[in-house]
């Protein structure tokens, strides 16, 4: 279900309409179209403001490529990681090409393989907080080895298909909660959120913990 590899297109509209430079990590052969463009900054403005957000374009629009963008200006401009992205087991090795693709610069190591995993928890604790850029892994193994990621100070949580979060009881989201981000998140959907409130809030809960604190008033 991720995003194909809609960063080749030919760009439209002029450079002058955009206040924020493209990141110097992005691939030269990789021009944006302007919503990707608009994407991008809308990203850049939460993250500057101290927001978090629900990246929610439809499949196919690059929310993939508008999230590298994302983390390619944090670790020029403000901080280097490690940032982790956390994915379904099916696009995870989607995340990996974009990476190579998009942005071949930035440091990434996927978290999956046996021989990854199979590491002491220093050594690996060690490798992650050392790896300035991405870390990659799946719903499963955060759930399995949340102890060996609970420790890293990371930088920014990005969740791809984020909507898999409406449930405030699920292990998963109890998991990702106990990661330290300082407070950077983004959720990743291509699907429509639906029409229930509790599912809502559970969603802005999770970005925005200090705002939306208290399902019964959100209701009311």
């Amino acid at each position: 279900h991720a995003p194909k590899t809609t960063g080749d297109t030919v760009q439209e509209g002029s450079e002058s309409l955009w206040s924020i430079p493209i990141p110097k990590l992005l691939s030269s052969s990789i021009t944006l179209k302007d919503y990707q463009r608009e994407g991008f900054e809308w990203l850049v403005s939460l993250y500057s403001n101290g927001l978090n957000g629900i990246l929610a374009d439809e499949m196919g629009l690059g929310k993939t490529l508008q999230t590298l963008l994302l983390l390619s200006f944090i670790y020029e401009n403000d901080t280097r990681g490690p940032f982790l992205i956390v994915t379904p087991l099916s696009t995870l090795d989607n995340w990996m090409n974009e990476l190579a693709k998009f942005v071949p610069e930035m440091p990434c190591l996927k978290y999956y393989d046996r021989e990854i995993r199979d590491h002491s928890d220093k050594y690996l604790q060690k490798r992650m907080a050392r790896s300035g850029g991405c870390i990659v892994t799946t719903y499963e193994m955060v759930i399995r080895d949340i102890d060996k990621f609970v420790g890293l100070d990371l930088k920014f949580l990005v969740v791809d298909e984020g909507h898999r979060l409406k449930n405030i009881n699920c292990k998963l989201i109890q998991e990702l909660k106990r990661l330290q981000s300082n407070g950077n998140r983004l959720l990743m959907t291509g699907t429509p959120l639906q029409n229930n409130m509790n599912e809502l809030w559970t969603l802005l809960n999770f970005i925005l913990p200090d705002i939306f604190t208290d399902f019964e008033t959100f209701n009311k």
